[in-house]
């Protein structure tokens, strides 16, 4: 800070320098670093993984496998399993697990599992499972007439009259048998053929099977096992159904006689081979060598320059590769050349690296002679990394992983499988439970553990199975019986389950009961000697001497013949018949049908077949005859009755009944079998893919793929590395996309550009983080954040320009100005929409509602019932409304009150009680309208009406019921009756013996004489007879005391008083023929009907007979609802509110029905009366079938439902209010709220708690702690006195504030407060800038003391020591001064004091 020198700037300090891992801050500049496994970038501050396949295919044989931070492993193809280098692949047994996946028989084919199936059955699509062969329906059979199919064969039948013949194919007919010589073979039910030898019949079977043990059926001939095969020793016999195939070791390969083998001359080959320089072709393999100057490295491959010229005889020039195997010992290799050197700074196998050559971190040593390689690689230029069991420098720590964990190559860190952990991999689950987390409990036998990954148990050596239940199978040992022995399929009982060692027969001995017992030998491993005196003799199975018999003869009194296949003295010898018999005595060869020779090995001439081939072949030049049952057989390839069949496909050879053997698609030769291969395959059966690098038929074409793509060897097609896509992998992956086939999503974001093979970002400006995801600090913008903002007054700098960015409701130049009335947030952009004089918040924009209104506008009342600001208060009013604003209550007619819980006072009624009630004669007035109700006995509007004559009760609704004249009570209805009547209806005459009002006379007539009930009269009036005159006249009687007779006619009636005739009610007329006409009735039709709605009346009495759908006495009233018809005696149907005719009972549906009975909904689409009406609701609404109206679903209104919400609504027909803040949007349909970055919270009202930021607050900030975090950006912002990217850095000596973006204004070198940038001035300077000196009386750091000096001294302004005057001593010149000392006389001393101190 002297103004003249210069200083280094760390520029790793400011936001690391911009690199993306480690930061190297050197004199004056900064270089970036990459992690171990990483290059850097031409950008020189991103990193990028190496990939360590790029070079020699990372050593591996197959394949080479890329994994982070430059890391590979090797993998083998199909078939093959990776050896304990970790790059040499050795052929497996896929057969040996689960059979290979086969439900027959498995076949290692070329270290491939293929699938057989048995006779009768062919391979299914899967290419595990067997399927029955129909053979009736594809004509593979031998059947005469008919055929039926069964599982794995067939069987021949005959038509009616016809039998089936002992060969089981033809048919003869029945009418015949009797006539036809016996055959010995009819009834020998042989399954193929049937031949006479020695004059009995044997069974026979087509080439390739045997005899089974019933003599009868035929079962495949293994020739593999029993030395019929043309395979070479030394190889591989494979059987099949029928036949074998050949398979030689690797190595060599097939002739084209399919039986012997021959050596591969790798060296020939380059591909082949993988020496560095000298090749030397093996049987069966190679040997490398090296030129002079160089030797073999240990991997049998590399040469490796010599540095010291000296002959090494123990240490030869050639070495086997790892992964092949040979009898070659070192003893049989030359001796190896002379060394030389390579040129300075030179080195290698031909001294063709340099320095600049060392990979992965490496660099030269000090003789320039070679890589010193990082831990975890090796090789010439450290391009190798460790094997899977090695790690450290030059790889030569063991790694001491267990459990199948693996070891980091760097440092040796095991990585452990699930369920097991420790630094080595030894701490697994506990006994009896499993899993990643050693939960699972193992389902196992007591004592036995299970797989702590799996769960599998892991069962005794000897045990195999679910439960470990089940003993190993003959031939298998070891644990879970995983290992299978090479012992004698004939010789040895299997082997040990537990340790695999071979258990012989009694009779055998050797590793695999190959041998027979030694001469004097016999017994169990042939421990036991012969006592014979003749160890020719000895039994070597159970020791027994056995006595010379004569040649052809055996047993203990040479009683029995030789067995099948011996001969000579004492059967001793064996027939070599090529599994015949011979003649026990002399050993010659029986041959069976079809071999001749003293071996019985050779075929029979062509031309002859059968026992001794003495039968000559009758077959046509288009068949071959069978040699043993002079069968005519079609040529090679083809089968059926005229031989004009092709064989099957996936069948060749002689009638087409073997196997072919052809892999992935391949065609077969249907003569020979011999397969050829589709495009990406080779090999005798193509079970080889092509190599790396070739495509197509025969693997003879070379891929065309750049950027170290590989390519399909099927169709040649590119398969391109990271990064890189089109036909030949030329073109980088498109913007946005890297890695494997471009599939990778790039995860940079905010423009950033991203590296299409790793997918590295490269910030753009304003941005930084390995995704570019996080904003320059707060005050810094630009590429890398290296620019510092120039915004004041709170606001913030655009990250990417620099650009001022004012907060929300602030504008103008420094964002100082409030936004203008109507306008609102960032750049006051927002248009306020306030409704009702609301006010508009000037940063939000969200409206402050005045008193009585609601919602995002203030557009909303006050809900019912409540009033006030935010309509916080709850009304009060009972019967009224509430005033939104004020509350005050507007009373509903009838009541008054504050709270309008008083009704009006009797005889007022309507709003606020006002008006009088008019009721007259005890009416009650409604306190609402005023309308009168009126007591019994009156009506009208104000009751001013008594009750006609015959009428009573309320509003006079009420008929009376009083008889004989009786008037009715017009309140009650009671009846007052006449003189001569009584009863509740005046219905009853006086009892006998009394007359008069109220029957309160007593008749003075006599008790037998009458009594008019009325009057009181002793004799009754004319026409009326009785005691009580009541009883009129009987009829044909009149007049006084009814003594008259009547002389009227038909239909006609003699009235009892005059004795007048008149006609009976009905009739008119002179002489009362005639009916009453229509509409009249009674008596001479005098009076007429009243029947209503065309009802008709009875011309008797008038009676009215009703129309369907009318009742009453006068057919008034029509059927009540829910009835119809006549005398509304039927009930309606209608359904959802219908209406039904009173009638006919037809239903008139409501609006939204239809049908019958209106049981039907309108259909979708219609509605209204009878569903007439059409309309279609958009986005699921629904239409309402009765006014027509979209019931809209979420999110949508209008009046189809086609408008999507306005803004601030959401919900059913949008008729919910959004209730979100802080500038959230609302889901339209749910009403949920979608925050900002910065806010959380349902309605998003709630800021991001402290430390967190971004989108629903779901990122932590990284800040200091006294700093803080924008919850939007995540930027912080640092108090005063801090800065950096996370405010984690103190303000550097002369600067101070937030940011620590003002310079220091001190003098004198002082430091200034970071926080407040106040001067700490030093002692004996003040002042704002400390340019003061200390006043006089003050001293210290900034002045800020007071000096305690006496005696008039003054103290110095830095260290306040005082400076005394006048003679006076001590710290604070307290001692002393002109008076205290001696005279001038007096020895003085400067030193004592006036009293001697």
């Amino acid at each position: 800070m002297d103004g003249f020198s210069c200083r280094d700037i760390d520029e790793c300090e400011q936001n690391n320098g911009g690199c993306q891992h480690t930061c190297r801050n050197t004199h004056g500049s900064f270089t970036c670093e990459c992690p171990f496994g990483e290059r850097l970038n031409p950008d020189g501050v991103t990193c990028t993984p190496q990939d360590g396949c790029a070079i020699n295919n990372g050593g591996c044989q197959h394949q080479c496998l890329s994994h982070p931070y430059g890391h590979f492993s090797c993998q083998c193809h199909a078939g093959y399993r990776l050896a304990g280098d970790g790059r040499a692949c050795q052929p497996s047994n896929p057969c040996a697990i689960n059979n290979g996946g086969c439900e027959h028989t498995c076949l290692n084919m070329g270290d491939r599992a293929f699938c057989n199936c048995n006779t009768g059955y062919r391979l299914a699509q899967d290419g595990n499972n067997c399927e029955d062969i129909d053979e009736c329906a594809t004509r593979n059979h031998v059947c005469q007439q008919e055929c039926t199919n069964t599982v794995g064969s067939y069987r021949c039948s005959c038509v009616t009259n016809y039998m089936l013949e002992t060969n089981g194919r033809t048919c003869k007919l029945q009418a015949i048998i009797d006539i036809e010589p016996i055959d010995p073979c009819e009834n020998h039910q042989c399954q193929f053929n049937c031949t006479m030898k020695w004059n009995r019949p044997v069974c026979t079977c087509p080439i390739g099977f045997e005899l089974s043990p019933d003599q009868r059926n035929c079962q495949d001939k293994n020739e593999c096992n029993i030395g019929q095969s043309c395979c070479a020793a030394t190889h591989q016999c494979i059987n099949t159904e029928g036949s074998y195939t050949c398979l030689c070791r690797p190595g060599f390969f097939l002739s084209d006689d399919g039986c012997s083998c021959i050596d591969v001359d790798e060296c020939a080959q380059r591909s082949s081979n993988q020496c560095d320089q000298t090749c030397t072709n093996t049987q069966g393999s190679y040997l490398c060598g090296c030129n002079n100057s160089f030797q073999l490295g240990d991997d049998g491959f590399s040469c490796l320059r010599m540095l010291q010229t000296r002959p090494t005889p123990s240490s030869p020039s050639f070495q086997f590769p790892p992964f092949q195997n040979s009898e070659l010992s070192t003893g049989q290799l030359e001796q190896g050349p002379q060394t030389s050197f390579c040129r300075e700074a030179n080195f290698g196998p031909q001294c063709q690296y340099s320095c600049t050559d060392c990979m992965n971190g490496a660099s030269c040593n000090q003789d320039l002679t070679g890589c010193e390689c990082l831990p975890g690689w090796q090789g010439t230029i450290c391009n190798e990394t460790c094997p899977s069991n090695f790690f450290g420098e030059n790889c030569q720590q063991p790694c001491l992983c267990q459990n199948g964990g693996t070891c980091n190559p760097i440092t040796g860190d095991c990585t452990c499988l699930p369920g097991i952990e420790g630094p080595r991999c030894t701490e697994g689950c506990p006994p009896g439970f499993w899993g990643k987390d050693c939960v699972k409990e193992c389902n196992c036998p007591s004592g036995i553990t299970c797989n702590e990954r799996w769960g599998t148990c892991l069962c005794r050596a000897g045990y195999f199975g679910p439960h470990c239940s089940q003993p190993c199978p003959a031939f298998y040992y070891g644990s879970m019986c995983n290992e299978q022995c090479d012992c004698h399929p004939v010789h040895s009982l299997g082997c040990d389950p537990v340790e695999g060692a071979c258990r012989c027969k009694p009779g055998y001995e050797g590793d695999r009961c190959q041998n027979e017992c030694r001469l004097g030998m016999y017994g169990e491993q042939c421990r036991h000697v012969c006592q014979c005196l003749d160890a020719s003799m000895c039994n070597k199975v159970n020791g027994e001497c056995s006595r010379e018999c004569s040649a052809g003869y055996t047993g203990e009194a040479c009683e029995r013949s030789c067995d099948f296949g011996s001969y000579g003295v004492n059967c001793k010898f064996t027939c070599r018949c090529g599994g015949n018999d011979c003649n026990s005595i002399t050993g010659e060869c029986f041959c069976e049908a079809g071999k001749t020779g003293t071996s019985c090995l050779d075929d029979c001439p062509d031309g002859t077949w059968g026992i001794s081939c003495r039968s000559n072949c009758t077959c046509t030049e288009d068949k071959v005859c069978d040699k043993t049952t002079g069968e005519c057989l079609c040529p090679l390839g083809y089968f059926g009755e005229n031989c004009r069949d092709p064989c099957p496909s996936g069948r060749y050879g002689l009638m087409c009944r073997h196997d072919c053997q052809c892999q992935n698609g391949a065609e077969c030769n249907s003569e020979s079998g011999d397969c050829t291969c589709t495009p990406g395959w080779k090999g005798q059966f193509c079970t080889d893919e092509c190599p790396v690098g070739f495509y197509g038929v025969g693997c003879a074409t070379r891929c065309t793929c750049e950027n170290s793509a590989g390519c399909d060897p099927e169709t040649g097609e590119c398969i391109c590395t990271p990064g890189w896509r089109g036909e030949q992998c030329d073109q980088a992956c498109e913007p946005g996309f890297y890695g494997v086939n471009c599939e990778n999503l790039c995860m940079c974001l905010n423009n950033a550009t991203c590296d299409h093979i790793s997918g590295t970002c490269t910030c753009a400006p304003g941005w930084r983080d390995r995704f570019c995801a996080k904003p320059c600090p707060d005050g810094y913008y630009g590429l890398d954040c290296r620019h510092r903002c120039s915004c004041g007054n709170g606001a913030h700098c655009n990250a990417t320009n620099g650009h001022c960015n004012c907060p929300a409701g602030y504008t103008g130049q420094g964002c100082r100005d409030e936004c203008p009335e109507g306008h609102f947030g960032e750049d006051c952009r927002g248009t306020c929409n306030c409704a009702n004089d609301a006010e508009c918040d000037h940063v939000s924009g969200r409206c402050i509602c005045p008193s009585g209104w609601i919602g995002v506008r203030c557009h909303q009342q006050c809900q019912p019932g409540r009033y006030g600001i935010n309509c916080q208060q709850r009304c009060i009013c009972q019967n009224g409304l509430c005033d939104h604003v004020t509350g005050m209550c507007a009373c509903a007619a009838g009541w008054v009150g504050r709270a309008c819980q008083q009704p009006c006072a009797p005889g007022h009624f309507g709003i606020g009680c006002l008006q009088s009630c008019s009721c007259q004669n005890g009416g009650n007035c409604d306190k609402v309208n005023g309308t009168c109700s009126c007591a019994p006995g009156w009506h009208g509007d104000v009751c001013e009406l008594a009750c006609f004559s015959g009428y009573h009760g309320v509003n006079c609704e009420e008929r009376c019921q009083c008889q004989n004249g009786g008037q009715c009570d017009a309140q009650t209805g009671a009846c007052t009756c006449t003189n001569g009547w009584r009863g509740r209806l005046c219905e009853k005459p006086c009892i006998p013996g009394t007359y008069g009002s109220q029957c309160s006379e007593t008749c003075g007539c006599g008790a037998e004489n009458p009594c008019d009930h009325i009057t009181g009269a002793c004799r009754c009036p004319p026409g009326f007879a009785g005691y009580e005159c009541n009883s009129p006249c009987p009829p044909g009687t009149w007049g006084q005391d009814c003594a008259e007779a009547c002389t009227c006619g038909r239909n006609t009636i003699c009235n009892s008083v005059t004795g007048d005739c008149q006609c009976k009610p009905g009739f008119r007329g002179h002489n009362c023929e005639k009916d009453c006409k229509h509409g009249r009735y009674g008596p001479d039709c005098q009076h007429h009907c009243s029947c209503l709605n065309g009802g008709s009346c009875h011309m008797d009495d008038g009676t009215c007979l009703c129309q369907s759908g009318f009742i009453g006495a006068l057919c008034e009233r029509a059927c009540p609802d829910g009835l119809y018809g006549q005398d509304c005696q039927h009930k309606c149907l209608c359904q959802n509110g219908g209406d039904c005719h009173h009638a006919s009972g037809v239903c008139e549906c409501s609006p939204g029905y239809t049908g019958t009975f209106c049981a039907t909904k309108c259909a979708l689409g219609t509605y209204g009366p009878d569903c007439s009406q059409v309309k279609d609701c958009q986005f699921g609404g629904v239409l309402d079938v009765i006014t027509g109206e979209c019931q809209c679903g979420l999110g949508y209104t209008g009046e189809i439902c086609d408008e999507e919400c306005p803004w601030g609504t959401y919900g059913m027909n949008c008729e919910q209010e959004c209730t979100c803040e802080n500038g959230a949007e609302c889901d339209r349909m749910s009403g949920c709220c979608s925050c900002t970055p910065g806010f959380y919270g349902q309605n998003c009202q709630f800021s991001c708690p402290a430390g967190t930021y971004g989108s629903y607050c779901g990122r932590i900030c990284d800040c200091h702690k006294d700093a803080t975090c924008d919850t939007v950006t995540g930027q912080c912002r640092c108090p005063a006195g801090r800065t950096g990217p996370e405010c984690k850095q103190t303000c550097q000596p002369g600067f101070h504030g937030p940011n620590c973006i003002h310079v220091c204004a001190c003098s004198n070198r002082t430091q200034c407060n970071a926080v407040a940038g106040t001067c700490d001035c030093p002692p004996g300077n003040t002042g704002d800038t400390c340019t003061e000196e200390c006043a006089p009386g003050k001293f210290g750091p900034n002045c800020a003391f007071n000096c305690d000096c006496s005696n008039g001294a003054t103290c110095d302004p830095r260290t306040g020591s005082c400076r005394c005057i006048n003679n006076f001593i001590g710290a604070q010149c307290e001692h002393g001064g002109l008076y205290a000392f001696p005279t001038p006389s007096t020895p003085l001393r400067g030193d004592i004091g006036p009293n001697g101190f």
